[in-house]
């Protein structure tokens, strides 16, 4: 069976990653897998994690078992990647969700390619400078950051739907039907999501009310409460039935125009129709001998890093120790470099002239 994972290598950057789920229980590897044995401290609270054939990382560990499934049931790592993407839209509200975008990075073993994918939101047409102005000439930064008017084109839905129409292997409806079943059926929520509800409430109260993520009364969440979202069961059907289609141009797409329109927005179906992911050109360098693969700009993350690990090279780390106060000084001064070049030197390159390869 390794053969199959072999077929598609697929790297996504998750944020804050925290749950892991591995086709085997922890530190029962295979004995001629050639994996190094881990380093293991008992008076750690953390413990690294091993499987036989195949592990699946996000921040939600209810995500983490469904694509764990998938690459159990014979899928391979996109399909298990898209099932993780949509079920994070229904377990981690505050970050993985239909409404959301981001950038994928894949190496496809049999063709030796890697891809890059961006899928960032993009400003609906009616969006400029003059239309968050105020009469002062000063722009409105709540207009712009809260409310209708602050909404981009999401990118997420028609990513995974592009990257498995061209790489996966599975039936798309088995990836989401999990991610369905849990918006349609619930699930226990945990104390870090009741706590985030909580925290939320607020803003939900003031745009959306009758939203799925406030309890009746206003009532406060706390862990082990039943978490039911019927209307993110329905988008999700919809997607399920007729792919990133739904989304961008039908009866859902519909929907979220008619939502906006109503609320003062300016996001239109016209916005939606025209969204496009695109294909840009992975940026890499060597680290100690290894080569690093990362996503460009639009990104800055990606070069950021890249440039950071360009710096950390000319110092001998190891020597320094863990947590030492010479490694965690020349960590800070690196990192306020590539800070500076983020802030100054990057931008979307479909907009601006941004020259990556002049510093990494």
């Amino acid at each position: 069976m390794q053969g199959r994972w072999r077929r598609v290598l697929l790297a996504l950057a998750c944020a804050g990653v925290t749950s892991v789920a591995g086709t085997a229980p922890a530190q029962e590897a295979a004995p001629d897998s050639g994996l190094t044995q881990p380093i293991i401290r008992y008076d750690s609270i953390h413990h690294p994690v091993r499987a036989r054939h195949g592990m699946v990382v996000s921040q939600n560990l209810l995500a983490s078992e469904v694509g764990r499934d998938i690459l159990a049931r014979g899928g391979n790592a996109v399909d298990a990647a898209v099932a993780v993407s949509f079920t994070l839209a229904v377990t981690l509200p505050r970050a993985g969700n239909l409404g959301g975008s981001g950038f994928l990075v894949a190496h496809l073993a049999e063709s030796d390619e890697t891809i890059a994918l961006d899928y960032r939101s993009v400003a609906p047409l009616a969006a400029n400078r003059a239309f968050y102005t105020g009469a002062d000439g000063e722009i409105n930064w709540d207009q712009l950051t809260f409310g209708p008017a602050a909404a981009a084109v999401p990118g997420t839905v028609a990513a995974m739907h592009q990257v498995w129409r061209d790489h996966g292997s599975l039936p798309w409806r088995d990836l989401l039907q999990p991610a369905h079943d849990l918006a349609a059926n619930g699930f226990e929520i945990w104390p870090d999501l009741a706590h985030v509800l909580n925290m939320a409430s607020e803003v939900l109260a003031f745009y959306a009310a009758g939203s799925a993520y406030r309890k009746p009364e206003g009532e406060a969440w706390v862990a082990g409460d039943r978490l039911v979202q019927k209307e993110l069961a329905w988008s999700l059907a919809q997607v399920m039935e007729h792919g990133a289609e739904a989304f961008y141009q039908g009866e859902l797409a519909k929907r979220i125009a008619t939502a906006f329109a109503e609320a003062g927005g300016i996001l239109t179906l016209e916005d939606l129709a025209a969204y496009e992911v695109k294909r840009r050109n992975p940026i890499s360098t060597t680290y100690r001998g290894k080569r690093v693969v990362s996503i460009p700009p639009v990104s800055a993350g990606g070069v950021t890093l890249l440039q950071m690990l360009n710096m950390l090279e000319h110092f001998p780390l190891p020597d320094y120790g863990p947590g030492s106060v010479q490694g965690l000084h020349v960590l800070a001064e690196v990192m306020k470099r590539a800070a500076a070049n983020r802030r100054s030197l990057l931008g979307d390159p479909d907009f601006v002239e941004v020259l990556t390869e002049a510093y990494i």
